[in-house]
């Protein structure tokens, strides 16, 4: 495991007993886009990756681990393309939410254990007003890592136990100061349920990107 929970890079690689050299090329890419900042390039590489995984083993079920990671690595740039997008552009950023949580759903139907896309999951359902769902998440992520500080604190955020990150109020100052948090309607569930009732997602929670050092590119950010 990395520092951030997903799977390293040699055992993604052979998890499946095959080399995979162009997909290879295309994560590296993507991975080299995503520290760049470049968050669209991210998102298309991640995918060519895994179209060309597709193609080149057959069974879907096959290189799981590499399979997970590219996944919620593409959900780790749409969760940041969605920082990009006007606050006005509410559907576009719900539907970037949205698409980050079925990959990690699909990366965790892979890899079960996956403390990384838990996480990122979780951020994702807290930002379409899944709060209950988001705090499951993180629940399940502790039992398996108890001592992750960035999942503890995003709990006790999302419990209302603690104060908003250095981070987030980095990221609200980095925009013109404080805001409070933006009505954003909560997406509607695909099992035609009613969604919860927390209707307010503020669109300022992720980190702002300033570079490729900074906040928003450390830990549960990098690829």
């Amino acid at each position: 495991m990395d520092a951030s929970g997903g799977a390293s890079e040699s055992r993604n690689e052979s998890d499946s007993g095959v080399a995979h050299p162009e997909v290879t090329r295309l994560k590296q890419e993507a991975g080299e886009a995503y520290r760049a900042c470049e968050y669209a390039v991210a998102q298309e590489r991640y995918t060519a990756a895994l179209d060309m995984l597709d193609e080149t083993v057959r069974d879907a079920r096959a290189a799981p681990l590499l399979r997970a990671a590219l996944l919620v690595n593409r959900a780790m740039a749409q969760l940041q393309m969605r920082t990009q997008c006007d606050s006005r552009r509410a559907r576009e950023r719900n539907e970037l939410a949205t698409l980050s949580v079925a990959d990690c759903t699909a990366a965790l139907e892979l890899h079960p254990s996956g403390t990384k896309a838990l996480y990122h999951r979780a951020r994702a359902r807290d930002l379409l007003g899944w709060r209950d769902e988001a705090i499951t998440d993180l629940q399940r992520l502790l039992k398996t890592a108890p001592n992750n500080p960035t999942a503890r604190r995003l709990l006790e955020q999302l419990s209302g136990d603690a104060p908003p990150s250095p981070t987030a109020r980095a990221a609200r100052s980095a925009v013109g100061g404080a805001r409070s948090p933006v009505a954003v309607a909560p997406m509607a569930r695909a099992d035609g349920g009613a969604p919860p009732p927390h209707a307010l997602a503020d669109p300022l929670s992720l980190p702002v990107c300033r570079g490729v050092s900074c906040s928003g590119c450390l830990l549960y950010t990098s690829p």
